[in-house]
């Protein structure tokens, strides 16, 4: 597989724009219906609306992460141009990734420990994909030295933490 197969941002559209006002809606119907008092059937309608778009989000995760991992077998063979491009196009992906379930993740009536496991894991394997396209671009990089000042600071700051933890 070469780089113009992998396009993460194909890849996260179903995911990354799934923050589309659903949430607002049911949200405002759920509050419609508890200033109310209306009828039983509605509130289960609306929790079985809400337990369906929850479970959408949580495919689409899945979907996108299984999708994710698949590429992250394959990137070994991208040139340097190639992985920095797509570096590029994690970093915008992560970002968009966040935003869009941040603002999902902190709705208390769609936020669900099923959606916020998936959601974990496709930022998981999002960030193992980009450390391996990063150490692919960054591989004929010049090695940054550590000098021997810093070396032996951490050094005695080691030395003192474990005897403060000893103690």
């Amino acid at each position: 597989m070469t780089f113009s197969v992998i396009n993460i941002e194909q890849m996260a559209k179903p995911v990354s724009n799934l923050d589309t006002g659903l949430d607002y809606y049911c949200t405002r119907f759920i509050n419609i219906i508890e200033s109310f008092s209306l009828l039983d059937i509605l509130d289960k309608y609306l929790h079985r609306l809400k337990l369906k778009y929850t479970n959408k989000l949580c495919d689409s995760l899945n979907v996108f992460t299984l999708s994710i991992e698949g590429a992250y077998n394959h990137v070994d063979d991208l040139s340097i141009v190639e992985a920095n491009n797509l570096l590029v196009k994690l970093d915008k992906t992560i970002y968009e990734l966040t935003n869009s379930f941040e603002s999902i993740l902190n709705n208390k009536d769609l936020a669900s420990s099923l959606l916020k496991k998936s959601y974990k894991t496709a930022l998981k394997s999002i960030y193992k994909l980009e450390s391996k396209v990063y150490k692919i671009a960054h591989k004929n990089s010049e090695a940054i030295q550590t000098s021997e000042a810093l070396k032996s600071g951490f050094v005695k700051l080691q030395k003192s933490s474990i005897s403060t933890f000893s103690k």
